[in-house]
């Protein structure tokens, strides 16, 4: 291959340069959110130690140009549109650091939910329909859930049974996104039909890792497995990813008051360009960081090559670095697996070089396993590059149990992203039981851990809710809530876990604070939350949202 063709081949791959569809080609976001607004008449908490509330704010060419009284504001506004907040409460637009953009809107328009389907018979014939529908050569994939319990048969749906409708085609039923059901084919095609077979491979070439295979008593494939959800590839167009960001995410994430967003690409080049196209043409109107995951999306080697660095791009689309998965936590039908994908060395082999090339990692961690190894690679990574400390990498999902491992995530300069929980309040004897009880967040916070809050949407509906978090981790035990132990946070520290500190973990300082120079980013919200209990802020909806000066939302 001539250098000019690899060139050509690489920029194709990685999805920032010649993206093109039936929706154009893209060089640069063109969409204006450099708007000029007049935010007046609104109770805003700004998240300033200068200036903690506001009446109003007045936005020019997309920043922040005054914070002030609403005669201030209007005195001042000249030409600007004027957005009157009707009292209602102002904060900064919220920042989420870890979601699945992508994903989310084109599995509510393309992949159909089979979720509440009664039993399994019926599943197959919506499944058999469904294949009717995928083009020839392409996987046949749907959502579904609710097994065994929730299914007539009271079973787990089978290999067997995915073979009644095809063993030509490769079918892949997800249950969520960490484990699903395939029949045959798909196995075959994935190198795990036998349990000897070494053919299962990343995009790199290297083995996999971390998969878990249900199997009988011969050896094969049950049809329940963990972590197979790449395989499915590139089954889903540019156009199509374009087509369901359009239609799904201001109704899904711009009506929650998300206004940054960093999205985790699982899939090269179709995810990549779709992000490019949908922003250009104003149709993903939040400040996107993509950070595609490795080796799944595109090998690190490939990606590097390219030369980009974490924050290349502008205000509106920047590259944001690479999701690593370092383990998974189950076996996809309830049991525990630690199911580590790495072994140690290539771990650390891959944090020094994504170190050397300031590619901000962020990790994937749900089991203490996992943790330990993740911890021993970034410390590898800073002895390497001792140069690059303050490149802030980050551990999504698991809490470290122990002080010492706490204080290691502080002494490595490694930030904490925490999948806000989001159960109704006061919880239920079970939910405080369940996720979210173990995460200690005043402890973190004490010992001066970088932590933000995360929604991790990585599926249809939209049922999520930055306020929801925020009400889970201000509500302890005793006030009907999750948190144990005193380590529940103050309402002012879970606003700023979702927008401020959120935003610093990737080294932006221009939003997440409503002051004069910051972007001009904001959430309205139905009711002010504060000093109300975490069952009253759990019922807070976003009204409008605002980006750049620009309305995006209203209800």
């Amino acid at each position: 291959m001539h250098r000019r063709e690899f060139l050509a081949s690489l920029a194709s791959t990685v999805g920032m340069a010649g993206a093109s569809s039936a929706f154009g080609q893209v060089a640069t976001p063109k969409a204006n959110f450099n708007g000029d607004l007049a935010l007046v008449n609104a109770n805003i908490i700004t998240l300033d130690p200068a200036r903690p509330r506001a009446q109003a704010a007045l936005v020019r060419n997309g920043r922040i140009a005054l914070v002030g009284s609403t005669a201030e504001v209007r005195q001042a506004a000249g030409r600007a549109e004027i957005f009157d907040a009707g009292g209602k409460a102002v904060i900064p637009g919220f920042v989420d650091n870890h979601c699945h953009v992508e994903w989310s809107c084109m599995s509510g328009d393309w992949m159909p939910s089979l979720r509440g389907v009664g039993s399994i018979e019926e599943m197959l014939v919506r499944i058999r329909a469904e294949m009717a529908r995928t083009p020839a050569g392409q996987w046949v994939v749907v959502n579904a859930g609710g097994f065994p319990d929730g299914v007539a048969e009271k079973r787990w749906m089978t290999r067997q049974d995915l073979d009644k409708v095809s063993t030509d085609r490769p079918i892949m039923v997800l249950l969520g996104i960490h484990a699903s059901i395939m029949n045959t084919k798909a196995f075959e095609i994935s190198g795990y039909m036998s349990p000897n077979d070494t053919s299962a491979r990343w995009t790199d070439g290297a083995q996999r890792r971390g998969t878990f295979v249900h199997r009988d008593a011969e050896g094969l494939p049950t049809g329940v497995a963990s972590e197979v959800w790449d395989l499915i590839g590139s089954r889903y167009s540019t156009d199509q990813y374009v087509s369901a960001i359009r239609n799904r995410f201001k109704p899904w994430f711009s009506a929650k008051g998300l206004t940054s967003i960093t999205t985790l690409p699982n899939v090269a080049p179709e995810q990549f360009k779709a992000l490019q196209i949908t922003s250009a043409s104003g149709d993903l109107p939040a400040r996107i960081r993509h950070s595609p995951t490795i080796p799944h999306a595109i090998p690190l080697d490939t990606l590097t090559k390219v030369g980009w660095m974490s924050g290349y791009g502008d205000s509106m689309l920047r590259f944001g670095g690479v999701k690593i998965f370092v383990d998974n936590g189950g076996d996809g039908m309830g049991g525990r697996d630690v199911g580590l994908k790495w072994i140690q060395q290539d771990l650390e082999n891959t944090l020094r070089q994504c170190t050397a090339n300031g590619l901000q990692a962020i990790m994937h961690v749900v089991t203490p396993q996992g943790m330990t190894m993740a911890l021993d690679a970034i410390a590898a990574a800073r002895t390497a590059h001792p140069d690059m400390n303050h490149l802030m990498h980050r551990i999504d999902h698991l809490t470290p149990t122990s002080i010492e491992q706490i204080r290691r995530l502080k002494a490595l300069n490694v930030g904490l992203g925490i999948t806000a929980p989001s159960s109704h309040l006061p919880a239920s004897p079970q939910a405080r039981g369940g996720y979210g009880r173990e995460h200690r967040y005043r402890t973190l916070l004490n010992e001066g851990v970088k932590t933000c809050l995360v929604l991790d949407a990585a599926g249809p509906g939209g049922n999520y809710s930055p306020w929801r978090g925020v009400a889970n981790v201000i509500t302890d035990l005793t006030a009907g809530g999750m948190v144990v132990g005193g380590e529940s946070v103050s309402l002012d520290e879970a606003l700023r876990m979702w927008t401020v500190w959120a935003a610093q973990m990737n080294g932006d300082d221009d939003r997440g604070v409503i002051a004069p120079g910051r972007l001009g980013d904001f959430a309205v919200a139905s009711s002010d939350p504060t000093g109300k209990p975490g069952a009253e802020v759990h019922n807070i909806t976003n009204v409008a949202t605002i980006v750049g000066g620009k309305i995006v939302y209203t209800a």
